[in-house]
């Protein structure tokens, strides 16, 4: 008797081990459909937004390359891991913005020319820089074959020549070359805002992940009230800073210091409040809200008030989020917690 039920528990046994390796496999196999997208980024898919230059990055594997700008101007290309330089491509090099190529073989950036600036390149793996023109904030589409850039003046005020140097409405732009088949398109100022004459200054330029749209973010301007943040269509378009506003949600006079698209059509944004002259931030948060509705989708990061927070980013898999804190570089997965990566930067993307 003891032998026959030593038999029908060893069965029911094997049954059940079965069973729960059944359903172990099946969660497995389910898993990449039903979350694939990280919890940080509100659980839509990414994989059909990513660029369709490069190989799809899984979850957990940082971007191959990583460069930035350091407080001293030197353009870097960083180790992703440790943030440890590996090799210095250039220097003299200005601003919050650079620009890297999908394929992450070519760096472009800016540095000051007289009154103005203008817009370099350089390959990651070193070599010879080459001048591409005037402008600033290079930004590179997902496809890796346009190229945004703005037009406006301000670097060399307070000197005599630069005062007198078109400093209008009508000398801010913002531009897309082709650099696959050549030839730009300007967007400017729409007549009735140049004419006003109230420049609205470009703080910061976003690529979507179809190449089309571009999200600009307008600077704070004299009153520090302007900060705002459009969606530029440039087969649609033909003003900056765009026909739709992206909508801001918390305390009134909230806004927007910076924001990226993320590869799903969702933004990184640092949300500030509040605006006013001087300006006077009470407080910053790193988030990721929905660019139709401005609602939060999830919180990165509690900004510190007494630094500046800029240089946002996100991979193409949509995993790796990087930004400035002050000097210090930053990284977080999947919207956890960020970690300094490394510190003595004023640019930084990968």
């Amino acid at each position: 008797m003891a032998t026959g039920w030593g038999r029908i528990l060893s069965i029911a046994l094997v049954v059940l081990l079965a069973a729960s390796c059944s359903s172990t496999a099946s969660r497995s196999a389910t898993s990449p459909t039903t979350k694939t997208r990280p919890p940080g980024l509100n659980g839509t898919d990414t994989t059909a937004a990513a660029s369709s230059t490069s190989a799809p990055v899984q979850p957990g594997s940082r971007p191959k390359v990583l460069v930035a700008v350091t407080t001293a101007g030197a353009v870097q290309a960083l180790d992703p891991a440790t943030g440890k330089a590996l090799r210095t491509l250039a220097t003299g090099a200005i601003g919050e913005e650079i620009g890297l190529s999908p394929d992450g073989l070519t760096v472009y950036y800016e540095t000051p020319v007289g009154c103005a600036h203008q817009i370099n390149r350089v390959p990651t793996a070193g070599g010879t820089s080459t001048v591409l023109g005037s402008g600033g904030h290079p930004t590179m589409s997902p496809d890796g074959t346009l190229l945004a850039y703005v037009l406006q003046p301000g670097f060399g005020a307070g000197t005599t020549a630069c005062d007198r140097a078109d400093t209008s409405a009508g000398a801010y732009a913002v531009v897309v070359r082709d650099l696959a088949r050549g030839g730009e398109k300007s967007f400017p100022l729409p007549p009735a805002v140049v004419s006003g004459g109230l420049p609205l200054p470009i703080a910061h330029l976003s690529w979507a992940a179809d190449n089309r749209r571009l999200a600009v973010t307008i600077g704070g301007g004299q009153d520090n009230e302007q900060w705002s943040v459009s969606i530029m269509d440039r087969t649609r378009d033909t003003n900056y800073p765009g026909a739709t506003s992206v909508p801001v949600s918390g305390p009134a006079r909230t806004y927007y210091r910076e924001v990226v698209f993320l590869p799903n059509g969702d933004l990184f944004v640092d949300r500030e409040c509040c605006a006013g002259y001087p300006p006077h931030v009470t407080s910053s948060e790193l988030a990721t809200v929905d660019a139709a509705t401005g609602v939060s989708l999830q919180q990165v990061a509690i900004g510190l008030t007494t630094r500046d927070h800029g240089s946002l980013d996100a991979d193409a898999s949509g995993h790796w989020l990087l930004y400035l804190s002050g000097p210090d570089l930053l990284v977080s997965e999947d919207g956890a917690r960020p970690t300094t990566l490394a510190t003595g930067f004023q640019a930084a993307t990968w």
